[in-house]
C-alpha cells in the first residue's frame, strides 16, 4: 500500500468540515426533548449556571435558603477563575480528580480536532482518553467527528481487517524491557529520498515504540538502529521479529559484534494470532504517517515518523489500559509551559520577575 498523501486531501480543505460537524451536532440535540438530560451546553447556558452558582454562594454566605435549582447545580458544578475568566467545571469529589471544564458546543470541533491530530487520527477510545482529564465532551460528538474525517474514511476504504471476535492477548512480561519486537515496514512504493523502509521496535509489556527510517533492510543497518535504541533503554531479555528467526539471529549476531556486553535471547516463532496483530499495527503506523503527511501537506515521512512515534507513545492502549509513555515514565508527556497549571505558570513568572529584579538591583549597586 502506498502512503503518498491523497491529492484530494490538502491544507486547503480541513480533514473535517466544521460547518457540517456543527450542523450534525445541532440535529442531534433537536431530536431530544426539552426535558431530556442531553441538553445542549450553549455559552448562554454555561453563563446562566455560573450565575446560579454565584447566587448560591451569596445566599449561603448571608444565611439565606438557596433555591432548589441553585442547590441542584451547586451539587454538580463549580466555578473557578483563570485570570479574569470564569470557568464552569464538573464538581470534583476530591483534589485528586481532574478538573473537567464544561465547554460550549461551539468549542467541540476545535477540542476534538486537536485530540484527533495529537493521537495521529486516533479512533474513539484514544480521543476519549485524551480529553477525559480536560473537557466534558459527549461521545456522540466525537463519533460524528470521526465519521466525517476524510483521512480516516480514506483509510477505511483502502484497508480492511477481518479479525476474530476474541480479543488479541499481548505477550506476557512482568517488567519494561523484558521482551522487545522488531517490525520492518515496507515503504518502497513511496520512498522519501533514500529512505524506503521503517524500523518499528516495540517493548511488549508497555507497548512503548521507537520508529527509525531505513535506507535498506540490510541486517547491518537494522542492527545499528536497534543498537542505538538499546543504548538508550538497555537490552531486553528476549528479542523477536515478524521477519523470522533467521533475521532475528542475524540482527542479534551483528549487535553482539558491536557490543559484546549485550546478551539477548532470541524469541520463539510468532503464532498466527500475534502475527495478525502485528500486521494491524504495521497498517496503523502507515495510516498515522499518511495522516501526518496530509496534516502537514508534505511527503517527508522519514522526519514525520518521529512525530508519529510520539503520538503512539502518548495514545491510550486498550491492551494495557494506559499510554505507553505513562507506563514507562509514570506520568503523561509534557508539552512545555502548556502542561503547567495556571498556578505553576504564575509561580514561575513571579520567580522570573524576582530574579530580574535582583539583577537590576545588582546592576544599580555596581553603578553606584
Amino acid at each position: 500500500m502506498s502512503i503518498k498523501p491523497d491529492s484530494s486531501l490538502n491544507s486547503e480543505y480541513p480533514v473535517v468540515d466544521k460547518e457540517e460537524f456543527n450542523t450534525k451536532v445541532q440535529n442531534y440535540y433537536k431530536t431530544h426533548s426539552v426535558n431530556s438530560k442531553k441538553l445542549e451546553w450553549t455559552r448562554d447556558r454555561i453563563e446562566d449556571v455560573i450565575k446560579l452558582l454565584e447566587d448560591y454562594n451569596k445566599a449561603k454566605f448571608r444565611g439565606i435558603r438557596a433555591t432548589n435549582k441553585q442547590y441542584h447545580h451547586a451539587h454538580k458544578y463549580d466555578v473557578i477563575k483563570t485570570g479574569n475568566h470564569k470557568v464552569l467545571i464538573l464538581k470534583r469529589k476530591d483534589t485528586s480528580h481532574p478538573t473537567l471544564e464544561m465547554i460550549p458546543t461551539e468549542d467541540y470541533y476545535q477540542k476534538i480536532l486537536e485530540a484527533h491530530l495529537a493521537t495521529g487520527h486516533g479512533r474513539r477510545d484514544k480521543i476519549v482518553n485524551a480529553l477525559r482529564t480536560k473537557y466534558m465532551i459527549p461521545i456522540f460528538a466525537i463519533k460524528i467527528f470521526l465519521d466525517l474525517c476524510r483521512v480516516c474514511m480514506t483509510h477505511k476504504n483502502n484497508f480492511r481487517y477481518n479479525f476474530k471476535s476474541t480479543p488479541i492477548k499481548p505477550i506476557s512480561s512482568k517488567d519494561f524491557n523484558m521482551s522487545g519486537q522488531i517490525n520492518i515496514l515496507d515503504f518502497q512504493t513511496s520512498p522519501d529520498k533514500d529512505y524506503k523502509w521503517l524500523l518499528h521496535y516495540q517493548d511488549q509489556t508497555t507497548k512503548f515504540s521507537f520508529l527509525r527510517p531505513l535506507k535498506s533492510k540490510d541486517v547491518k543497518e537494522v542492527a545499528l538502529e536497534v543498537l542505538k535504541i538499546f543504548l538508550q533503554t538497555g537490552c531486553p531479555n528476549i528479542l523477536q521479529s515478524s521477519d523470522g528467526i533467521k533475521f532475528t539471529t542475524s540482527v542479534l549476531s551483528e549487535i553482539t559484534t558491536l557490543w559484546s556486553a549485550c546478551d539477548v535471547i532470541q524469541g520463539q516463532i510468532i503464532d498466527p494470532q500475534n502475527e495478525e496483530s502485528i500486521e494491524k499495527t504495521k497498517q496503523d503506523i502507515k495510516n498515522m504517517i499518511q495522516a501526518w503527511m496530509v496534516d502537514n501537506n508534505g511527503t517527508n515521512w522519514s522526519f514525520g515518523c518521529y512525530f508519529v512515534q510520539f503520538q503512539i507513545n502518548s495514545s491510550y492502549q486498550l491492551t494495557t489500559h494506559n499510554t505507553p509513555y505513562k507506563a514507562v515514565f509514570g506520568t503523561d508527556p509534557r508539552l512545555g509551559v502548556t502542561s503547567l497549571s495556571e498556578n505553576m505558570v504564575t509561580h514561575f513568572s513571579v520567580e522570573v520577575k524576582v530574579e530580574e529584579g535582583s539583577e537590576d538591583s545588582e546592576n544599580n549597586e555596581e553603578k553606584d
